[in-house]
């Protein structure tokens, strides 16, 4: 009886020591299992995280593009007020407390926004940032924070080349008068390079900023469309040693 005791005692402890190596065997194996899905887990990541950033800039290109569409259909409104007349770059305008006595094209479009803040009471500078209920319609998406507060800067500009000689006047142009508006460049993503023309205008093509991805570019033509264009179809007007200049359409 003693020694069956000793047997049974013996062969229990052996068959515990069996089940703890099979249980150790489990959990390395678990554990295995584990930091193999952890490392299919970080090779999908890294094949999937430039294809979402992609998406999320293409998301932002397209929110632009929409920004650009409603600013036509304020320039047609404006037509529609003003018989077929673009909103001129700027006007003179002394009873006003904007920068040198002017109101910008942008302020002239403050009305189609629904921003009815009296002029007078509007710096010009910060309009876009601060004073609009309804800034983002004049902001590209693809700003960084410290270029939208930025003073002047809303990341659009408007093409005043060839609309008054060169000049800030309060010269207009209608649309009948323009023989190919499908062609003319309106608006733009203006640069950082010149916050002030990139509030007000586009006089050089060196203001267009190829900010989207690919280095693209969205436009809105005379006509109201708008497209994004890649920099390396834009015609080129000049170039210097470091970079080559988009052809700006004059207003003819």
């Amino acid at each position: 009886m003693t020694k069956y005791r000793h047997f049974k005692l013996r062969h229990q402890m052996h068959k515990g020591y069996e089940n703890g190596l099979r249980t150790n065997s489990l959990r390395a194996f678990t554990l295995i299992e584990l930091l193999v899905v952890i490392s299919i887990i970080s090779i999908l990541i890294a094949i999937l995280l430039p294809a979402l950033r992609a998406a999320r800039e293409q998301s932002k290109t397209l929110s632009c593009l929409s920004n650009m569409k409603q600013i036509g259909l304020c320039f047609t409104m404006y037509q529609t007020n003003f018989r077929e007349f673009f909103p001129p770059p700027t006007i003179n305008a002394p009873t006003t407390q904007n920068a040198g006595g002017k109101l910008y094209w942008i302020d002239l479009m403050k009305p189609y926004v629904n921003d009815h803040t009296p002029v007078a009471n509007v710096d010009n500078y910060l309009w876009f940032n601060n004073a609009s209920p309804n800034p983002t319609v004049f902001q590209c998406p693809s700003l960084r924070l410290e270029q939208c507060n930025r003073t002047a800067f809303s990341g659009m500009g408007y093409n005043n080349y060839g609309l008054s000689n060169g000049l800030w006047s309060d010269l207009h142009v209608r649309l009948l008068d323009i023989r190919r508006p499908t062609d003319l460049m309106v608006v733009a993503d203006a640069n950082e390079l010149a916050p002030y023309q990139g509030a007000s205008g586009i006089n050089t093509g060196d203001k267009i900023d190829f900010r989207h991805s690919k280095s693209a570019t969205n436009m809105l033509y005379a006509d109201g469309h708008c497209k994004t264009i890649r920099d390396d179809v834009v015609k080129v007007g000049w170039s210097n040693f470091y970079r080559k200049y988009p052809y700006m359409e004059d207003w003819k």
